[in-house]
């Protein structure tokens, strides 16, 4: 006969700092310790001491009147403890993106209360942010705001409901077309890039390819094999990098599904070879170094490049960016009849949603219609 196993009170999960983290529930809420403990024996013991605290009729400290806490401080122990929706933390790019926003469009909030944040002061932030245009980045930091609300009506530390209530708000967009590069433009501006920034527009565009993957390449991520005894090419994209505090952090790709191999088509071959032959510091270097330090490219370099190429081929009116790489041949690859699934496949985007976000309506509509064969309508 099998044993049965004795299900444990709470779990314990290890923070990026190597520090311990205990939780379990109560009352449908998810009750955190109090601060990191720095072994997992510790954390074990905590629990215990909960276990035996609620078995006597005592109520967790989290359900209490709490301490009070700011929006900064709440927002920080966010931060540390949340996870992505596979259980990961949080990749280190949000975590610095949410970082520059509490010292810019959050600021505001940073030293007050968190109990006392109400509705009224959060329309009234919105209002004044979304005068100043950038829709699409005041949204971004409302849809943080809003998270951290959210824990702390959960936690006890703001009495319900959650305060952000603007509608649409997470939602909104500046207004402003994301420009996609199409594949005539992406060859008059890639004629004008040096060869290793031809190599990586070139491979940006057919892997559609955010640029922390595309910078974090190593030449071992470029894969030949042989097909029927022809050379084939594909690309691995695993990692990402991001500059954190001055730092470059190399970490996983921004979604589970962004860790994939791309197949790279045979017309960009000689490209490829040629550049790979120019390379002399071994399989696991960069695939895209910096000239200057031999270590990773920030993305403002990269987009200065791509300015100063698009000026030179006459595309300066487009306005182009590293995303519009990205966008472009997600949407070169549904004009050439790919699937939405196969497109969010290209882009390793979690949701289909997200991967239509990239795809720009083609202009294959009328010639799409033409083809309806309606001849037997009178």
């Amino acid at each position: 006969m099998k044993k049965s196993s004795k299900r444990e009170f709470g779990s314990i999960r290890m923070l990026d700092s190597g520090k311990f983290q205990a939780t379990y529930k109560f009352g449908g809420r998810t009750i955190y310790n109090p601060q990191a403990f720095l072994t997992k024996g510790e954390a074990k013991s905590w629990l215990a001491a909960e276990q035996f605290r609620l078995m006597n009729g005592e109520r967790p400290d989290k359900l209490k009147k709490p301490q009070p806490c700011t929006f900064g401080e709440c927002a920080t122990e966010y931060l540390e403890l949340k996870t992505n929706r596979d259980g990961y933390p949080l990749s280190p790019s949000y975590v610095a993106k949410c970082q520059q926003h509490l010292k810019g469009k959050l600021s505001v909030f940073v030293n007050e209360d968190i109990a006392t944040i109400s509705s009224q002061m959060i329309e009234a932030w919105w209002v004044r942010e979304t005068r100043q245009g950038h829709r699409a980045s005041t949204a971004n930091a409302y849809r943080f705001l809003r998270a951290v609300l959210r824990k702390a009506v959960r936690d006890g530390q703001h009495d319900g409901p959650n305060p952000c209530q603007i509608l649409g708000a997470g939602s909104a967009k500046s207004g402003s077309q994301l420009a996609a590069i199409s594949s005539s433009e992406l060859a008059s501006i890639v004629s004008f890039a040096s060869p290793q920034f031809a190599v990586y527009l070139t491979l940006s565009f057919v892997a559609a390819m955010r640029f922390e993957e595309a910078t974090a390449l190593r030449v071992s991520d470029v894969i030949k094999t042989q097909i029927d005894g022809a050379p084939s090419y594909s690309l691995r994209i695993s990692k990402s990098v991001v500059r954190v505090g001055g730092e470059f952090v190399v970490g996983p790709t921004k979604t589970k599904a962004g860790s994939r191999i791309t197949h790279l088509p045979t017309s960009i071959h000689g490209m490829l070879e040629n550049y790979l032959g120019s390379l002399t510091d071994g399989p696991e270097s960069l695939l895209f170094p910096s000239e200057q330090q031999g270590t990773y490219i920030h993305n403002s370099v990269l987009n200065k490049q791509l300015k100063r190429v698009c000026n030179a081929a006459g595309l300066e009116s487009k306005r182009f960016t590293l995303h519009s790489l990205r966008r472009g041949g997600a949407t070169a690859l549904s004009e050439n009849g790919a699937t939405p699934a196969e497109v969010q496949q290209l882009l390793g985007d979690q949701s289909l949603a997200a991967a239509m976000l990239y795809v720009r309506p083609t202009t294959r509509l009328a010639a799409l219609i033409e083809k309806f064969d309606l001849s037997g309508v009178s």
